[in-house]
């Protein structure tokens, strides 16, 4: 069989699911808007809201939908939605078959669409994942783009079918349609493909085995493989390996080879390429740029600032934060007390929009999300600030820090008793400013504060400049300005360099995103790390990676790489990678020590500083943590109390246990890997 003709048999069921159930999805769109309107003769605002609910359903379910994926296999994830979508139609045909009015029937409808948003969610979230494990995530990009192709067809042939449908036999009729639909690729899921969701128990292989004269490392490694055996934690899928850094030699191994979703873990990968090819004292750079000239304090012309992606600009870095001030103080000493045109920030070094590969939907709405671009301030969030009314039954109320990030905010946070827990959720839109925020706060309970993504970096970065050049004296008489909104762009070479600042060192710039897992610091180094363009991209920064971690001796097909903060659950890793990456950081000079100590230390600092307290581990281990639902990771290095240094990468997956649980077996295994004799093993 060709390679083409084994990738049509793996996938062509799925594709077909794909088209079927997303027909059901397009079906009633167009019949949807006719029957609201005409048929039960609400507005087309109550229209929109009925069309929109299904996709704010799909937002809210996705989540929840990979991890039914992950636990309980993609099949289960489509077996459960394609039903759920079926449901829909019946609802709709209720609407008319019973006499139930206007209003009942308006409701039933809206029941209809909120279950064609949980079935959605579901079965495009397994028939992907279904789709990955057939083909394997080396053909992540096929499965994707067949199953895109099924998807955009079968909307595009949907709504006229609907119309059909609904001018000869009624809107009854397109209810049927959409029942029928999901139920013909609920018979292919059920007989068309086998499941191929494999048992975590069967996953595991047995570890390297020791020689028999090696009775300490034999030991060790039964010690090990009982850790991560123990009752809480013998149903996830580990992937481990140990390397020695002294002797080069394995210590341990589960499952080496095989790739997992590394979460945050990956960010060493981008942060070690990053410091290979830019070197730990690269700054990144931003201009201030005047387009006309100045004369008694006032600027005939525009002012215009620059970067090439600056990420440093945030309390993280407190010698940074003020340089808003600082720059204001300059320009001001030059002279500069009136600008007559426009703010305009230039965010074009880095090409849009700057999310990652495979970022689920309501990721894109929380700090850790953000979208990242030239101008970076604050990074990229916005603290919203959530406090209880006086009384029971009062707006809660809600502040935004910094102002001027062009949030628009639904409010429908209310104000409940003492007793009551409180609890807040965000919800917006991918490429909409409005955020709607949900829930309740207990009366006298302190505020509560989330963190969300700024719609428009840019628009967060100009407002905050402006704001500053006010308080050192500068006013600007024009607009603030995305550079993407000019009718004209500055011309460079004919405008006059007023200031020239610096960031923070890469060094710093690594240490901060490693320690705290920043997301966009890792996806910035990314764009960073390409070849010199007029729009950084992912795609020219992974290619280097690819190229980089080829040369190091990372054998390619360990790694799958979707973007560089680990977020994308694209990314796949196996630990015999990671560790071969480190083993080359470790052994170059000018990377060994400040590549480890940009690495959380246990019981010291960042996300390790509260784990492994009171152990022979603590100050003994450098790592980097990974985690989302259902994934744990840690990988770094430890020194043994003997001062052998290692390598290691444990990944557990697809457990039902706490994620607490898989931590304490990881740091179980730590410690017992710390207290290990080399002196006493060795021949």
């Amino acid at each position: 069989m060709t390679s083409q003709a084994s990738v049509w048999v793996g996938q062509g069921p799925l594709v077909a699911i794909v088209f079927f159930g997303f027909l059901a999805v397009g079906i009633p769109i167009a019949a949807l808007s006719l029957e609201v309107h005409h048929g039960l003769g609400f507005s087309a605002l109550v229209v929109g809201l009925v069309i929109g609910l299904q996709s704010a359903a799909t937002v809210l379910v996705r989540h929840h939908a990979g991890t039914v994926a992950d636990q309980a296999g993609p099949r289960k994830a489509v077996l459960l939605g394609l039903p759920a979508a079926a449901l829909s139609g019946v609802l709709y045909i209720v609407s008319v078959a019973l006499p139930l009015g206007p209003t009942v029937s308006l409701l039933v409808i809206v029941a209809g669409r909120l279950l064609m948003g949980v079935g959605e969610a579901l079965f495009i979230t397994g028939s992907l994942a279904w789709g990955i494990a057939r083909l394997g995530p080396s053909r992540t990009g096929v499965v994707m783009s067949w199953q895109g192709i099924a998807m955009f067809v079968a909307l595009g042939v949907g709504g006229p079918i609907g119309l059909w449908a609904q001018a000869r036999y009624g809107f009854a009729a397109v209810g049927a349609l959409t029942v029928g639909a999901p139920l013909v690729a609920l018979a292919i899921a059920v007989s068309g493909c086998a499941s191929t969701h494999q048992s975590p128990r069967t996953i595991a292989a047995a570890p390297a085995a020791a020689t028999p004269s090696n009775d300490k490392l034999a030991q060790l490694q039964r010690d090990l493989t009982s850790i991560l055996s123990s009752p809480t934690t013998d149903h996830a899928v580990w992937s481990v390996s140990v390397r020695s850094l002294a002797h080069d030699d394995v210590v341990f191994k589960l499952n080496a080879h095989r790739m997992q979703t590394p979460a945050s873990s990956f960010k060493l990968i981008t942060t070690a390429v990053a410091a290979d090819r830019l070197g730990w004292d690269f700054r990144y750079s931003t201009k201030i740029y005047a387009t006309g000239a100045l004369a008694n304090g006032d600027l005939d012309g525009d002012l215009v600032v620059i970067s090439n992606g600056d990420p440093t600009i945030n309390r993280r870095h407190p010698e940074r934060w003020g340089a808003f001030d600082a720059w204001a103080k300059q320009l001001y000493d030059k002279g500069v007390r009136r600008i007559g045109g426009q703010l305009i920030g230039d965010d074009s070094a880095f090409a849009e929009p700057g999310w990652g590969i495979g970022w689920a939907w309501d990721d894109l709405t929380v700090g850790y999300g953000t979208a990242v671009g030239g101008l970076q301030y604050n990074e990229n969030e916005v603290e919203l600030l959530v406090g209880p009314g006086i009384n029971a039954g009062d707006r809660a109320i809600i502040s935004l820090s910094p102002p001027g990030s062009g949030i628009v905010l639904n409010h429908q946070v209310t104000t409940v008793a003492k007793d009551q827990p409180s609890r807040i959720s965000l919800e917006r839109v991918p490429g909409s400013n409005l955020l709607t925020v949900k829930g309740q706060v207990a009366v006298g309970t302190p505020a509560i504060s989330e963190m969300a993504a700024a719609p428009n970096a840019t628009t967060l970065y100009l407002n905050a400049l402006r704001e500053a050049l006010a308080r050192n004296g500068i006013f600007v008489g024009g607009n603030t300005l995305d550079i993407d909104d000019a009718r004209v762009k500055p011309d460079y070479s004919k405008a006059t360099l007023l200031l020239e600042d610096r960031s923070a060192t890469l060094q710093s710039i690594v240490d901060v995103c490693n320690k705290w897992s920043r997301n966009e610091y890792a996806e910035t180094l990314l764009r960073s790390v390409g070849p010199d363009a007029s729009e950084a991209t992912a795609d020219a920064g992974l290619a280097v990676v690819r190229d980089t971690l080829t040369k190091w001796g990372v054998p390619a097909e360990l790694y799958i790489a979707r973007d560089g903060s680990g977020l994308s659950r694209n990314d796949y890793v196996a630990p015999d990678a990671f560790v071969a990456l480190l083993t080359h950081m470790w052994k170059d000079p000018k990377h060994t020590q400040p590549f480890r100590d940009a690495m959380p230390q246990a019981a010291v600092s960042g996300s390790l500083a509260n784990r492994m307290k009171n152990t022979v581990a603590a100050e003994r281990v450098w790592a980097k943590t990974g985690s989302m639902s259902n994934v744990r990771s840690l990988t770094g290095y430890l020194m043994t109390l003997d001062g052998e240094p290692m390598a290691f990468s444990f990944i557990a997956t697809g457990f039902r246990t706490s994620a607490s649980s898989i931590d304490a077996a990881i740091d179980e295994a730590l410690v017992r890997l710390v207290k290990f004799p080399r002196e006493l093993h060795e021949e």
